[in-house]
């Protein structure tokens, strides 16, 4: 009752089943008399989704309740808890009766349920189709049985309609409806209770809350720190308190912009469901959302205080407490502006990954109008609208006006002419903003504001009352469109000449790898040996087909692993007990069969996999390979594990995939650097994938994308990989995890296949259906960290008849088995004391049985041709080969990806030479603009190809750490070729944002000005890959490396030269100025332009063009500027010169200087992120080989 629900933002709470159970709570306050309700067993295990089915029909006989229940796959366990049993099959009912005659009905039709299997399996066994096409079988059962339900049931649904009694059941509604009336609250008290419940859910979060004040005031403190007790003794002064308020009020709409985002998506969905799904609605949207504001609004204001306090303190703002009030009620309505701008994103594109996108953009062009990038006078006069609706515009206006009207007098030498003001309203008149006062543009904003929630709450009413709304409140960054032809999105392969060719030499292999294990025949009369392997069609038991690979037995006895936990709990003994995944764990599996592992807990299954191919550091135990204890080595060559998620590049095609692992575990090491993925190689690799395709039945996709791959054909594509090496033993994670019931059995005929080649396969299920289970051979059963049995599959059910428990007739047995040795919380005691019974019955019998094995164990043999398929890896520069083509063609395939980044790129290169456009050099006003473009330019490619480098490589890391630690190849090799791979990306991308800034602009003075800018860009974006790969590389997390890439990228443009002039940094922050790419990319452009302007207008300019400079001539280049202006007019600088020492930028480096230093960051980036990345992988690797030597003890 008291219990937090938890979810949410990592906030731990009820169980899943007892959300489930919450879930029909919620639904049974409205006194419903029919109750839907869809898959509540979804992600629950057996004995989590029993009670939920138990309560549904509790409701359905206790409360007189109609219940009707999907379940997609229900258990053998809570199958007899239905009453009524409704079966679809090809849109068609097939079945609508009782379920307890269910079974009878089938057998009377001529399929009869075997006597220890689930009938629910048992029915979507018959009811399920593989291919259509290929299936012919299939077709005709489900036809059968479609036909065979509709003539028997034809009269009695031709009756319904008379059986019906319209004015009776009309008048029992009525009555019903009339007893049990639903009242709406009114809207007060609607208003009241959702308040309450805005206010709760906020303080319950109050670990994250106090997150959140702990970020803002250390970003408020940093940023005070950086603009440190500003003051007005020079003309830099300007400079400095201009971007100090200019960056408080970009940081307060990003830092409320990431609180609104994180909270608000999931908030909405869950509004719109309760609008939605109960009877009548429960209130009104509009309480809801005036409720969440409101209550937002108080964490608002103190996240703002917070963050503003130390500023204002810390730069040295003064004027008093009035001012810093006046300052703090414009911050506030700049952060509540950014959550009216959230709302008004995510309720008009409905997906909140595009609204976060949208967003952003929005934030970067309001940024571009603030006031502070570019003059508000020389903005173009389409876009004029853009400036007037930006919220950055009228808080940094309103910021300024405050504190400028309030300065009477601004140091200036007077013997020097370049001085921007003398007064605060001079300041004012030198970036526009001479016009409305403070109070005015706060008026304005809080309007903005407003606005941008009206019209919010209209496009959320709009998907309020829909059916479905549509919103997609979860982060999805996969791209879903087309990729590939036509060809590599189907399943059908046309084969070739040479793909004849191929088969030949393919099925040849098999025969001659068939008669060398001793199934040869005496070919007489000119037989061929084409015709002797298909006369073999499954191989016999103990026979390995055309498996040449040593048989192995996999032994383990007296494993010990203990679960990680805290050190920093105490725990009783009892609990110290139960901590340990593995205790004491022995068996063992024999070469030609199918073992499944299973038991009550997932963990300890899956670690005792991982201990078997010694993926456990702290495993404790002996394991053994033909009874000699197992080395690094042989565990290396010999066993391959297959994990639970796919992890492949999903725009190569099967056939490229394997190509590609086949030249890197069996291509020549000493090779050269030829071979790609896709091209001929050795006919050994070609062999290998040949025999792959043919063993997985993925022949026939060969040529298809292996994002167009269904689930079932992605699990086959992960085996026929670890074939590719030719394993003796294989490990296989949770096959079946997330697999249709076709796929499943599928998938696991496959492994049995393998199995009876003459490997050992090992697999793991946590919830195995019936049908699947009597395709094993061996069933290990764990449960309290050791075996209660391991035997064959056909011998369990009597073993547990043995000790008095019997199977009953219809119901899975390892349903059954699970159920019996799992301890459950309520159980008292019992549930322990019955584990420990089975344990203690099993370990008396193993014993018996391990003697008897020990008498017959034979030494470990080498089978013929084991040599011959010994593991090997390609050389180094044959790695870099294959690699660097396998990046590329992942590129090419990319193609729709590629040209929606160009094309995106393109248009921010065309918005921000509008905003931009033909900039002068007409008056001084036009140095602000200029040096705005440039920063802009910069920070933009940064932000890009962060974006892009934050989708792509963290899967590709994935898949490389999956790959390298297979022993594929090596990590350097692959990050060698992954970051050239992306360079030539990485210029087209930076050319198309460039030129059209260039061009519109007019930079001009030629190409070779162009070429050098170009340059200086494209290193700016290699930059920003190499932060996010070195972020990568610390970070496992990937949320975490864009969250601390993101607080870096605002430090970096802080220091980058723009909003704090490098004078004034201070000493103890001034190595953040020196390692920020933004300052060498931004002062390497403004020292390629600004080096060749020799003269500039002094004064303003009257639109007449007599405050133009001159004709000038740098070096080869020459511009036109005309020069009149009076000496006692204001100036920043007459000449390009002092352009730069205005922006402390003469004294420093050259351009090219600058640059070199921007490649050196890059390099040094890369460098770091390759060192940790390395560093992580390079653990894994250790405490393998590390597991591998140990020396086993003593139980």
């Amino acid at each position: 009752r008291d219990q937090l629900i938890g979810g949410g933002i990592s906030l731990r709470g009820i169980t899943r089943g007892q959300r489930k159970l919450l879930a029909l709570a919620t639904a049974l306050l409205t006194n419903p008399s029919i109750l839907l309700v869809e898959e509540p067993t979804d992600s629950l295990d057996t004995f989590s989704a029993e009670p939920i089915v138990a309560k549904l029909r509790w409701l359905a006989f206790e409360k007189g309740l109609t219940v009707a229940v999907t379940l997609h796959h229900p258990s053998s366990h809570f199958y007899a808890l239905f009453d009524v049993l409704y079966l679809v099959a090809d849109a068609t009912c097939i079945y609508d009766g009782k379920a307890a005659d269910a079974v009878a009905y089938f057998s009377t039709i001529g399929y009869s349920c075997p006597e220890y299997m689930s009938p629910m399996d048992f029915f979507l066994h018959q009811m399920v189709i593989g291919d259509r096409s290929s299936d012919d079988e299939g077709v005709a059962r489900l036809e059968m049985l479609k036909r065979e339900w509709s003539d028997r049931n034809a009269a009695v649904y031709a009756q319904n309609e008379a059986r019906a009694t319209p004015a009776s059941a009309t008048s029992v509604v009525d009555a019903y409806a009339q007893k049990y009336r639903y009242y709406h609250m009114g809207c007060c008290g609607q208003v009241w209770l959702l308040w309450a419940r805005h206010i709760r859910c906020l303080s319950r979060y109050g670990f994250v809350f106090w997150w959140h004040l702990l970020a803002a005031l250390l970003i408020g403190v940093v940023f005070g720190l950086v603009y440190l007790q500003l003051d007005l003794n020079d003309q830099q002064g300007i400079q400095n308190f201009a971007g100090a308020f200019f960056y408080v009020v970009v940081v307060q709409l990003l830092f409320v912009a990431y609180r609104t985002f994180v909270f608000l998506p999931r908030e909405t969905a869950i509004a719109l469901r309760e609008r939605r799904e109960y009877r009548g609605s429960w209130y009104h949207l509009l309480c809801w959302y005036l409720t969440k504001i409101l209550a937002e609004l108080p964490a608002l204001i103190l996240l703002s205080i917070v963050l503003f306090v130390p500023v204002f303190l810390l730069i040295g703002v003064g004027h008093g407490f009035a001012v810093y009030v006046y300052m703090q009620i414009v911050v506030v309505l700049a952060g509540w502006t950014a959550v009216g701008l959230a709302f008004l994103a995510l309720g008009v594109l409905r997906r909140v990954t595009l609204a976060l996108i949208v967003y952003s953009v929005l934030v970067l062009l309001f940024v571009a109008f603030g006031g502070l990038l570019i003059n508000v006078t020389d903005i173009p006069d389409w876009l004029v609208w853009l400036h007037y609706i930006s919220p950055v515009k009228y808080g940094y206006e309103a910021l300024m006006k405050i504190f400028w009207r309030r300065v009477d007098a601004i140091d200036c030498d007077v013997s020097s002419e370049n001085c921007v003001a003398r007064t605060g309203d001079g300041v004012l008149t030198y970036y526009s903003m001479e016009n409305r006062s403070a109070l005015g543009d706060t008026l304005i904003l809080l309007a903005i504001c407003m606005a941008l929630f009206f019209v919010a709450f209209w496009f959320l009413l709009v998907l309020a009352k829909k059916r479905v709304s549509g919103l997609q409140w979860r982060y999805q960054w996969t791209f879903r469109g087309l990729l590939g032809s036509r060809k590599q999105r189907s399943s059908t392969a046309i084969p070739t000449a040479k793909d004849g060719g191929q088969r030949r030499r393919i099925q040849a292999s098999k025969s001659r790898h068939s008669s060398v294990l001793g199934e040869r025949s005496t070919v007489e009369d000119g037989g061929s040996p084409l015709n002797h392997y298909i006369q073999v069609e499954t191989p016999r038991v103990g026979g390995r087909g055309y498996c040449d690979a040593p048989a192995i037995t996999l032994g383990w006895s007296s494993l010990w692993l203990k679960t990680p936990s805290d050190k920093k709990v105490k725990v009783d003994e009892e609990t110290l007990q139960q901590q340990y995944l593995l205790s004491d764990a022995s068996g063992s599996a024999k070469c030609g069969e199918l073992v499944l592992i299973t038991g009550p807990s997932e963990p300890a299954n899956v670690a005792l996999l991982e201990s078997l191919g010694g993926l456990q550091r702290k495993l404790k135990g002996k394991v053994t390979m033909n009874g000699a204890p197992r080395t690094a080595q042989k565990t290396g060559e010999h066993v391959v594990f297959v994990a639970r998620d796919d992890l492949f590049y999903e725009t190569l095609t099967v056939q490229e995939h394997l190509r590609f692992h086949a030249q890197l575990s069996v291509g020549k090491s000493s090779g050269g650097c030829g071979g790609c993925c896709g091209s001929s190689g050795s006919d050994l690799e070609v062999e290998r994938v040949e025999l792959a395709l043919d063993e997985m039945e993925l022949a026939g996709k060969r040529f298809v994308l292996i994002r167009y791959l269904s689930p079932g054909d992605r699990k086959l594509l992960a085996l026929a990989t670890a074939l590719l090496v030719n394993p003796s033993v294989l490990l296989v994670e949770e096959p079946t995890d997330e697999l249709d019931f076709y796929s499943s059995q599928r998938v696991t005929l496959k492994l049995r296949q393998l199995a009876r080649g003459g490997r050992t396969v090992v697999v793991t299920m946590t919830h195995p259906s019936s049908h699947l289970y009597a395709l094993f051979d061996v069933l290990y059963l764990l449960a309290g960290g050791a075996a209660v049995y391991h035997g064959k599959v056909k011998e369990a059910v009597p073993y547990f008849a043995s000790l008095g428990y019997q199977c009953p007739q219809y119901m899975s047995p390892v349903d059954f088995f699970v159920r019996q040795v799992t301890t459950k919380k309520s159980d008292n005691g019992s549930g322990d004391a019955q584990a420990a019974l089975f344990k203690e019955a099993w370990s008396t019998r193993y014993s018996e049985l391990l003697c008897l094995a020990e008498e017959r164990l034979e030494p470990e043999a080498t089978q013929p041709g084991g040599a011959a398929y010994r593991r090997r890896r390609v050389g180094c520069c044959g790695q870099l080969s294959l690699l660097f083509r396998r990046h590329v063609l992942r590129l090419a395939r990319y193609r729709a990806v590629f040209w929606w980044h160009a094309f995106w790129m393109l248009v921010l290169g065309v918005v921000f030479g509008l905003i931009f456009l033909r900039l002068d050099l007409e008056n001084q006003r036009d140095i602000q603009n200029w040096a705005g473009a440039f920063f802009v330019v910069v920070v933009l490619q940064m932000l890009v190809i962060a974006y892009r480098t934050f989708v792509f490589l963290p899967r590709e890391m994935e898949i490389a750490e999956s790959e390298h630690r297979g022993g594929g190849y090596y990590l350097v090799c692959w990050f060698l070729t992954k970051v050239l791979a992306e360079l030539p990306a990485l210029l087209v991308l930076s050319v198309l944002l460039f030129v059209p800034v260039y061009l519109l602009i007019g930079v001009g003075h030629g190409f070779k000005l162009y070429f050098y800018m170009q340059l200086v860009l494209w290193l700016s974006g290699w930059s920003a890959a190499g932060l996010a790969s070195l972020l990568l590389g610390i970070f496992r997390r990937v949320k975490v490396a864009l969250l601390v890439y993101a607080l870096l990228l605002v430090l970096f443009v802080v220091f980058g030269g723009l909003l704090v002039n490098v004078d004034d940094v201070p000493d103890y922050l001034i190595w953040l100025h020196y390692i920020s790419p933004v300052k060498y990319g931004y002062e390497a452009l403004m020292k390629l332009f600004w080096g060749r302007i020799a003269f500039l207008a002094c004064g303003e300019s009257d639109g007449s063009g007599s405050g133009s400079a001159t004709f000038a001539t740098v070096g080869e280049d020459s511009f036109s500027a005309s020069a009149s202006g009076s000496a006692g007019d204001d100036c920043i600088a007459r000449s390009g010169a002092e352009v730069l020492k205005h922006y402390s930028m003469a004294e420093s480096r050259d351009a090219r200087s600058d640059t070199i230093i921007l490649l050196e960051l890059t390099v040094l980036y890369f460098f770091i992120g390759y060192a940790f990345l390395s560093l992580r992988w390079r653990r894994y690797k250790t405490r393998q080989e590390r597991h591998s030597t140990k020396s086993p003890i003593d139980s």
